[in-house]
C-alpha cells in the first residue's frame, strides 16, 4: 500500500468507530477519530487547500469534543492544543480567516500552559513527551503570528519555544527526569529551536526597517547559539551525522545574516567605504558558507545507507548556497571578476553533479529536480557574469561564447523545473509552478543574448499565460517582439505597462527596468543588428518622453 491508500484506510476506520454518544468512553472515541482523520490528512499527497481546510476543522472538532468530555486528562488537553496550533499555522500561512487564526493561537497557548501544570504530576518520560509537545504548540503559534506579520506576538511565542527547550537541558531537569531522558537529543532540539528563531528574526529584519539592525543582531545571536550548542555535540559525538547537518544549518544562517548586512551597507551608501564594508561582510558570508559545506560533507561521508540520499541532497544544496555567496562576493570585488567567479562555478557544478546522480536514481523525487534546476540557474548566472566581464575587457568573442553557455544552462534550468512540476505532489504544486514560471521568465531574457528571439517570445508568453501578474516577464516579451522587427506590437506592451511596478510591491517601474535592459543590450551591441539597435533606441526615446509615473 502507498501512503494515499494507508491514509484512506485511516479515514475509513474513523467513520467505522462507535458512536461516541453510546460509547462507554466518549472522549476516547472522539480522540481516536481525530487521530485517524489526522493520519489521513498527513498521508494524503493529493489534497487541495479546500480539502485541507475541511479536514483540519474535522480534526480540531473531534479533538475539542474529547477535551470537553475530559478537560483535566492531559492526553486530551495535549492533543487538542497540538491540533489547534497546527490549524492556526495553516490559516496564517495560507491567509485564511485571521480572526479564527488568532482565536486558535490564544486557545492553543492556554492549553500548553495547562499541559505544563498537569505534566508535573507525571513520571519522567511522560513529562519529557508532553513538554516536547508544548514546544511544538508554541512553535506553530509563532509561525502563525509571523505569517500575519504580528512580529511582537511571534517573538513572544518563539521565546517560549526556545525557553522550553532550554529548560529541558538544565541540571535540574536532567536530575529530575531520570534515565529515560536523552539529554543530547534535547540539546540538539534546542539548537534547532535557536536556529528557527534566527530565521524569524531575519524575516522580521527584512520587514521592519526601523528595527532592522536590532533584529539582525538577534538573528546573529540565535544562529551563534545554535552553532555553539551543536558544535559541542559534534565534539562529543563525532559520528552522529544528524548533528553535523544541524551544525551546518547554523553556519548557513550566519552566512545569511552576513549577506543581509552587506546588502544593508550597499543600500545605505554607494561610496568606497560602504563598498569595502559590504565586501567584508560578503567574505564573512563565504567563510560561513564554507563551514556549512564542510559540516554537510562530513555528514555525507559518515551517512548510513538509509540516510545517504538525503545527505547527498543536503550536500548539493550546500554547494549551491556556497556558490550563491561566492557570486555575491565576486560582484562586490570587481577587480578580477573572472577569477572571483571560478569558485562559484565550481560549487554550482558540484551541486549539479550531485543532484543529477540523485534524479537518475529517483526520477520521481520532485525536490531533487528542483535543486538540480537551482544549480543550473547558478551556472547560467555565472556564465552571464563572465560574459559581462569579457565585454568590459573588449573580448567580444569570449563574451559571445559565455552568453551561449549561459543560455544552455538556462535551458537546463527550465527542463529541471518542468520535471519538478510534473512530479510534484498537490501540496507542492503551486510552489513548483511558481518555480517553473520563474525559469521561463529568466530563459526569455537569456535567449535574447543568444539570438533566439522567437524562443524568448514563446517562453515569456507561456510564463505570462500561467501567471499574468508577473509583469517583469512582459519586458522580455516586448524585447523579443522588437528584435523580430515587430515594433508596433512591442510598443503596445512597452506603453501599456510603462508606469506599473515591474515586480509586485517593488519601487522600480516597468519603464525603468526596460531602460536598464537597453543599457545591457547596448553593451553587447555586437550581438544585434544595426536595425535592432536603432529600433531599441527609438523605443527608449519614446519611453523617456512619457510623463513621469505618479508616486
Amino acid at each position: 500500500l502507498n501512503e494515499n491508500d494507508l491514509g484512506q484506510q485511516c479515514y475509513n476506520q474513523a467513520n467505522q468507530l462507535l458512536d461516541p454518544a453510546t460509547a462507554a468512553d466518549p472522549a476516547a472515541i472522539h480522540c481516536k477519530k481525530s487521530e485517524l482523520i489526522d493520519g489521513y490528512y498527513s498521508a494524503r499527497t493529493d489534497l487541495s487547500l479546500h480539502d485541507k481546510d475541511q479536514l483540519l476543522r474535522q480534526i480540531c472538532d473531534e479533538a475539542q469534543k474529547a477535551y470537553n468530555a475530559k478537560p483535566n486528562e492531559i492526553k486530551y488537553v495535549d492533543w487538542y492544543g497540538l491540533k489547534l496550533a497546527a490549524r492556526a499555522e495553516y490559516l496564517g500561512e495560507n491567509k485564511g480567516d485571521l480572526d479564527e487564526m488568532e482565536k486558535d493561537v490564544q486557545e492553543a497557548a492556554g492549553l500548553a500552559v495547562q499541559v505544563n501544570d498537569l505534566s508535573k504530576k507525571l513520571d519522567e518520560i511522560d513529562t519529557v513527551s508532553y513538554r516536547s509537545d508544548m514546544a511544538i504548540v508554541f512553535h506553530d503559534c509563532a509561525l502563525a503570528e509571523e505569517a500575519n506579520k504580528a512580529w511582537d506576538k511571534a517573538e513572544k511565542y518563539f521565546g517560549f519555544y526556545v525557553n522550553l527547550h532550554k529548560g529541558m537541558i538544565t541540571t535540574g531537569a536532567t536530575d529530575a527526569l531520570g534515565a529515560a531522558y536523552n539529554r543530547d537529543s534535547e540539546r540538539d532540539a534546542l539548537a534547532v529551536a535557536e536556529r528557527l528563531k534566527g530565521h524569524f528574526e531575519r524575516a522580521r529584519a527584512e520587514a521592519d526597517s526601523a528595527g532592522h539592525d536590532a533584529a539582525l543582531q538577534q538573528a546573529e545571536s540565535d544562529y551563534g547559539a545554535s552553532r555553539d550548542e551543536e558544535q559541542a555535540l559534534v565534539n562529543e559525538s563525532p559520528n552522529q551525522s544528524n548533528y553535523r547537518v544541524t551544525l551546518g544549518q547554523a553556519h548557513r544562517g550566519l552566512a545569511n545574516v552576513a549577506e543581509d548586512r552587506a546588502e544593508a551597507a550597499l543600500k545605505a551608501g554607494d561610496d568606497a567605504q560602504a563598498k569595502a564594508q559590504a565586501k567584508a561582510y560578503y567574505q564573512t558570508a563565504v567563510d560561513e558558507a564554507s563551514a556549512y559545506l564542510d559540516a554537510v560533507q562530513k555528514a555525507f561521508d559518515m551517512a548510513t545507507v538509509a540516510e545517504r540520499d538525503d545527505r547527498q541532497d543536503d550536500l548539493a544544496i550546500a554547494h549551491r548556497v556556497k556558490g550563491d555567496f561566492e557570486r555575491a562576493w565576486a560582484e562586490a570585488d570587481p577587480a578580477e571578476p573572472e577569477a572571483a567567479l571560478q569558485p562559484a562555478q565550481s560549487d554550482y557544478g558540484a551541486s549539479r553533479d550531485e543532484e543529477q546522480a540523485l534524479v537518475k536514481k529517483s526520477p520521481k523525487q520532485s525536490g531533487y529536480w528542483s535543486t538540480l534546476g537551482q544549480a543550473n540557474r547558478g551556472l547560467s548566472h555565472v556564465a552571464e557574469d563572465q560574459a559581462k566581464a569579457a565585454l568590459k575587457a573588449a573580448h567580444d568573442t569570449q563574451a559571445k561564447a559565455d552568453y551561449q553557455t549561459a543560455d544552455r544552462d538556462m535551458d537546463a534550468y527550465v527542463d529541471a523545473t518542468q520535471k519538478a512540476l510534473e512530479t510534484a505532489s498537490v501540496a507542492d504544486r503551486d510552489d513548483r509552478q511558481d518555480d517553473f514560471n520563474q525559469s521561463l521568465g529568466s530563459a526569455s531574457y537569456s535567449h535574447l543574448f543568444a539570438g533566439r528571439f522567437a524562443d524568448a517570445q514563446q517562453a515569456a508568453e507561456k510564463a505570462l499565460k500561467n501567471d499574468p501578474k508577473q509583469i517583469w516577464i512582459a519586458t522580455n516579451e516586448a524585447h523579443a517582439l522588437l528584435f523580430q522587427g515587430r515594433y508596433n506590437d512591442a510598443w503596445v506592451i512597452y506603453g501599456k505597462h510603462a508606469s506599473e511596478p515591474a515586480f509586485s510591491g517593488g519601487k522600480k517601474t516597468f519603464k525603468e527596468y526596460v531602460l536598464n535592459d537597453f543599457k545591457d543590450f547596448e553593451q553587447a551591441g555586437f550581438l544585434f543588428t544595426q536595425q535592432q539597435l536603432a529600433d531599441m533606441r527609438s523605443v527608449g526615446k519614446q519611453l523617456q518622453a512619457l510623463p513621469p509615473s505618479k508616486p
